[in-house]
């Protein structure tokens, strides 16, 4: 799984998608996703095999349980574990359920 492909992926939920950060107004719900890093498998002098550690933000304005079981569902779906944290951002008045993940 590449990011873009993951991209392709969380974009079919139907919910606006960005990179890092959405530029403008959006509507609630929404997804940002970001590198976070790297643990490549390295061999032979090269990187053998990509490892990438993703953070997926859903915000939202209230705790949205439908949409927590949509991207979980597709994580699921594509064999992607993750661990989930909530957050309350009370200068956004917005919760943030972050999907940490790795894609190989």
């Amino acid at each position: 799984m590449t990011l873009e492909g993951l991209y392709a992926e969380l974009n079919a939920l139907g919910m606006p998608l960005a990179y890092h950060q959405h530029t403008g107004a959006v509507s609630l719900p929404f997804l940002v996703y970001r590198l976070e890093g790297s643990d490549d498998l390295m061999a032979d002098n090269h990187n053998y095999v990509e490892i990438s550690d993703v953070a997926i933000e859903l915000y939202s304005n209230k705790k949205d349980t439908a949409s927590e079981a949509l991207v979980e569902a597709k994580l699921k779906e594509l064999r992607i574990p993750y661990v989930k944290h909530e957050v309350w951002i009370q200068d956004e008045e917005l919760f943030m359920t972050l999907y940490e993940v790795t894609i190989i």
